[in-house]
This record gives C-alpha cells, structure tokens and sequence, in this order.
C-alpha cells in the first residue's frame, strides 16, 4: 500500500471557477509520478504480449482517473473529451466504479 501525504491546498488557491477538490489538485500529481514510476517499465513486456493480437501499440501510464470520493478530476475530463466520451458517461462511469468497489469489499469481507 502506498503512504503519500496528502498535501491540502489553501481553498483560496484555487480558481473561484474550479470544480476540482482542493485535496485532489496535489495527490493527482503525485499519483501520476507514482504510476509512471511504477508502471512504465511495464510497457515493453505489454508491447510484445499484445504486438500479436492487437498490432502495434502505444501504452501511456495515467495516474489518477477518479479521486476520492469519485470525483472526477479535470485531467480525467480532458482526456476523455479528446476521446469523443461524453461527460454523462464518465458520470456513469464513475458510478460504476462505487458499485464494483463495493462488490470487492463485500467478497473480501464475507469471502
């Protein structure tokens, strides 16, 4: 499990017209080092499993899609935007993501 502080930021540093948690603005960036830093390594090994069945790929590590309390961070929008996802389905999304985190707690707990 990972121990990062979570850096609070002033609630007046951030935009008057920003929707984004103040707690997020610093742990999506940390997450993002902390995911790349892991994680990239691992983009060699996926290259050559999936080269085969899917062709020829590019894998980008990204870091935090969805934040406490399953906000969704503005970098989480942009990307998907540049997509083609609508914001209603990132909604959605995010539910989802409440629903099968609970279906993974209930199996841990009652196994």
């Amino acid at each position: 499990m990972s121990h990062r502080n979570l850096h609070l930021a002033e609630q007046d540093k951030v935009s008057q017209d920003s929707d984004s948690d103040p707690c997020q603005l610093t742990e999506a960036g940390e997450v993002e080092r902390e995911k790349k830093n892991t994680y990239d390594k691992c983009i060699p090994f996926l290259k050559g499993k999936f080269r085969e069945t899917f062709g020829e790929r590019e894998f980008t590590v990204r870091g935090l899609w969805f934040g406490s309390r399953e906000t969704i961070p503005k970098r989480t929008r942009s990307f998907l935007e540049e997509l083609g996802v609508d914001i209603k389905d990132a909604a959605r999304m995010a539910e989802n993501i409440v629903l099968d985190s609970l279906g993974i707690i209930h199996h841990h707990v009652h196994g």
